[in-house]
C-alpha cells in the first residue's frame, strides 16, 4: 500500500497472480476486498496487509465484487460464471479480550505458558468461566451488529 501524500508505500503489497480490476475498503476500514484477472477475489487485513482466509475463485477474470450491507456475505461476478455469493461471516464486534475465554470454556482446557501443554480446567473454575463467558456473550448478542455470525445467536437462536 502507498501513501499517495508522500509516494511512499506504507504497508505490504496485496498481490494478485495478475492485473487486479478493482479494490474497496470494509466500512470500517479494517480490511480490503480485491479481485483480479487471475479468476480471484481476495480479503485482506488492511492494517497488515495479510490475506484473510483462502482465495475466492471463479472460472474467468472477475469483473467486480461488493460487500453486503452487514459485510458478512461478498458477492462477486466475473466473465465465465454466473454472480457468486460467498459467506464469510465472522462477529467482528465480539469483544476481543473474551475469546480466550470463549475457548476455555468449549474445550474445558487452557495453554499453561511455562510447559507449553494443554492442562484441564478444574470443573468449579470452569463453572465461573462459563457463566462469566454467558454473561458476556448474551449481552454483546443483543447489540451485535454481525448476528448472522455471533456464535450465541447460533446455539441459543431464542
Amino acid at each position: 500500500m502507498w501513501d499517495a501524500r508522500t509516494g511512499s508505500q506504507i504497508g505490504p503489497a496485496l498481490k494478485h497472480e495478475s492485473a487486479v480490476y478493482g479494490a474497496v475498503f470494509s466500512k470500517n476500514e479494517s480490511r480490503i476486498l480485491t479481485w483480479s484477472s487471475d479468476k480471484t477475489v481476495r480479503l485482506w487485513d488492511a492494517r497488515t496487509g495479510n490475506q484473510l482466509g483462502p482465495a475466492l475463485k471463479h472460472e474467468g477474470a472477475v469483473f467486480s465484487a461488493a460487500f453486503e450491507k452487514d459485510e458478512s456475505r461478498i458477492l462477486t461476478w466475473s466473465k465465465d460464471n454466473p454472480a457468486k455469493l460467498w459467506d464469510i461471516a465472522v462477529d467482528l464486534d465480539f469483544p476481543a479480550d473474551q475469546i480466550k475465554n470463549w475457548v476455555r470454556t468449549v474445550t474445558g482446557t487452557e495453554l499453561d505458558v511455562d510447559s507449553r501443554q494443554l492442562k484441564n480446567i478444574e470443573p468449579e473454575r470452569w463453572r465461573r468461566m462459563k457463566a462469566d463467558y454467558e454473561r458476556v456473550a448474551f449481552a454483546h448478542a443483543r447489540v451485535c451488529k454481525y448476528r448472522r455470525a455471533n456464535q450465541w445467536l447460533l446455539f441459543h437462536p431464542q
